[in-house]
């Protein structure tokens, strides 16, 4: 009974804007540069433009206002917003995982082997597990110099972390030499 579905989205991109303005007197930012108005003839002044007063700066004093048309604003932001976001993904280094036991047969393991090379040849970083079953738990000592040996194949790569147990697994992180 306590759902509410006629909530309104919550609003990223918000500047108060004409009558939502709270101040006595604004900054008034326009094409002839810039000037200190009450907010009632400040308004009007856009108005007679058919155009936005658009608070800019709230803490400034006083608070900076801009003559502008308000979606094109809006618009603007989120644009900027977006190219911020896709310069900020083109940063992260992803890690990727690759899983295999330790009784796989040898064209298995080099397909692995190539993709893994792939990744590092992307600047991703490569966690390599090796997921140990029944009997197989007994072999941990073995598995730590036989993933070393898989890891050392590869070409122009260092361990992130070194070869360790947990539990059930044998983990490594490897990543592209620099």
């Amino acid at each position: 009974m306590g759902r509410h579905f006629n909530k309104q989205p919550r609003q990223e991109f918000f500047a108060p804007k004409n009558d939502r303005i709270r101040a006595k007197e604004v900054r008034v930012v326009h094409d002839n540069g810039s000037e200190i108005l009450p907010l009632q003839q400040a308004l009007t002044m856009a108005r007679s433009q058919e155009l936005d007063l658009v608070l800019i700066s709230p803490k400034a004093n006083p608070p900076v206002c801009k003559i502008m048309e308000y979606g094109k604003y809006i618009y603007q932001l989120k644009q900027q917003k977006k190219e911020r976001d896709k310069k900020n993904r083109a940063n992260i280094v992803e890690t990727k995982e690759i899983q295999f036991k330790p009784q796989i047969g040898i064209g298995d393991l080099n397909v692995k082997r190539k993709k893994m090379q792939e990744i590092i040849d992307d600047g991703d970083k490569v966690k390599v597990v090796m997921k140990l079953r029944g009997r197989e738990m007994g072999m941990k000592s073995q598995l730590v110099p036989k993933i070393k040996e898989f890891c050392d194949i590869l070409q122009g790569v260092v361990y992130e972390s070194q070869p360790q147990v947990f539990g059930n697994k044998v983990i490594a992180v490897i990543k592209k030499n620099t």
